[in-house]
């Protein structure tokens, strides 16, 4: 065969080589490529909310919070979330039994009106404001002709049942605002009691805490003949109490054609809180503010804002929620690595991770240069001890008799001495938790690199102390 043959032989299975290899690439290329098709077909990356699992009291069963709640629980299903919807006395129940639930942490959310004293209530902590702002509505056969507080002088007010919110509001308000002296008497009934009394004229009016489009609200109104008190002083008791806001319900409201009310009436207006007893995960208060924010469009801007009334603080989960403007990432399709640690702590984790192996690797590589300087340094004393540059094979088989060149002996064994200790620090850095995984290799190599040289300084300090006996 020819020279040229064999080049052309030589390049032909050159270019087979390389077909052979793009082939089998290429194969495992597409392997891969199926595999992970099979193995990601079924994976689901929409987030649901099966991980959230809780019970609010709301209620009672026909109020406007336990309907609030059920629609909760209604747009939680959908997603496979469970939220419990409890009923209970109302707002005072709430806040009691919410308490209570500390201990088995059975119940994690509740619903509540504004006003209450918080400082009396430490435990609890506020999700949010949630829907509208509830009226405070009084509502008697004669309410019309009712516009100051002192025209209600000697009055009966049903305020709802005892320990209820409404009840507690009403004291609150009458007795905070020095009116004794009106002799207002203030009666506890159902609600429903209540509506029924003051239509038939028994009770002078019936106060109420709750949105005016509640379905008791309007059959008072339409049904029963019950007018709405529009208070002249609104706005100043909104500036006297800052858990009231004031606003105004429109004439024609509740019946357009009869015009009902008559004419636009001004009313005191409060906030429904989401509160939680610190009991809930931080991924189970995440959710349930997500399903919120579903059902009320204008649950977040509401909040981002708004200060958390007196002595109630908010919750750091929901204020992270607010800031966000929703849900983070991890919220939605880790929740159970968020409930370990909220996401801004693992950026910080990872953070100074990252900071200690950039600063372990940094101090290193220091303290490596450092030994392979004093390696340099000891290197230096060994021409000096010999009056030339030596090989460690030329200090083994050193003769001074032959070379003419007087050894100091205290000088090796110093020389030896350091060479000891350097090794011996070497070792202990090595192995030191600043030294990073797979970087024990540059130790390992001055290590290498001293040992040979110790040795051969040992062997030549051993032969000379074997002549000296000899001598």
């Amino acid at each position: 065969m020819t020279r040229l043959e064999k080049t052309r032989d030589l390049v032909s299975r050159h270019k087979m080589a390389l077909w052979a290899r793009f082939a089998l690439r290429a194969t495992v290329v597409t392997a891969a490529i199926a595999l992970g098709a099979l193995v990601f077909r079924d994976l689901d990356l929409s987030s649901d909310l099966s991980y959230l699992d809780i019970a609010i009291l709301s209620g009672s069963q026909h109020g406007q919070y336990h309907a609030t709640v059920e629609r909760l629980a209604q747009s939680a299903a959908e997603q496979d979330g469970h939220i419990k919807n409890l009923e209970s006395q109302g707002s005072s129940d709430n806040i009691n039994r919410l308490i209570a639930a500390r201990k088995t942490c059975e119940i994690q959310f509740g619903l509540a009106q504004d006003g209450f004293d918080w400082a009396k209530y430490p435990e609890l902590q506020l999700i949010g404001r949630i829907g509208r702002t509830e009226a405070l509505l009084l509502m008697g056969k004669n309410g019309d002709a009712i516009h100051r507080i002192t025209d209600m002088r000697g009055m009966h007010i049903g305020v709802g049942p005892k320990g209820s919110g409404s009840a507690y509001l009403a004291e609150r308000l009458f007795n905070g605002m020095d009116l004794t002296f009106l002799n207002i008497y203030l009666e506890h009934y159902s609600l429903k009691e209540q509506t029924s009394l003051a239509a038939a004229g028994t009770l002078d009016l019936a106060m109420y805490v709750m949105d005016e489009d509640a379905l008791l609200i309007q059959s008072a109104v339409r049904d029963q003949g019950l007018q709405i008190v529009s208070l002249d002083q609104a706005e100043a008791l909104a500036r006297r109490f800052s858990f009231v806001n004031y606003g105004t319900l429109a004439a024609g409201q509740f019946d357009p054609v009869r015009i009902l009310p008559p004419v636009d009436k001004k009313l005191l207006r409060l906030d429904t809180l989401l509160l939680g007893n610190g009991c809930a995960s931080h991924s189970n208060v995440i959710g349930l503010m997500s399903v919120v924010a579903r059902n009320h469009p204008k649950f977040i801007e509401r909040n981002r804002t708004a200060q958390a009334p007196t002595d109630l603080i908010l919750s750091e989960s929901a204020r992270g929620f607010f800031e966000n403007q929703g849900a983070e990432f991890a919220d939605e399709y880790v929740p159970w690595l968020v409930d370990i640690m909220p996401p801004s702590n693992w950026v910080y984790t990872i953070m100074a991770v990252s900071l200690f192996f950039n600063l372990a690797g940094f101090i290193n590589t220091h303290r490596l240069a450092l030994i392979d300087l004093n390696r340099v340094g000891l290197e230096n004393d060994i021409t000096l001890l010999f009056g030339r540059p030596v090989s460690n094979d030329e200090i083994r088989l050193y003769e001074p008799t032959r070379t003419g060149h007087t050894l100091d002996v205290s000088k090796l064994d110093k020389l030896i001495a350091a060479y000891r200790r350097h090794l011996q620090r070497c070792r202990h850095q090595s192995l030191s938790i600043l030294s990073p995984l797979g970087e024990e290799m540059g130790y390992r190599d001055q290590e290498i690199i001293m040992t040979a040289t110790l040795d051969a300084l040992r062997a030549l300090r051993s032969r000379l102390a074997g002549d000296a006996e000899k001598d």
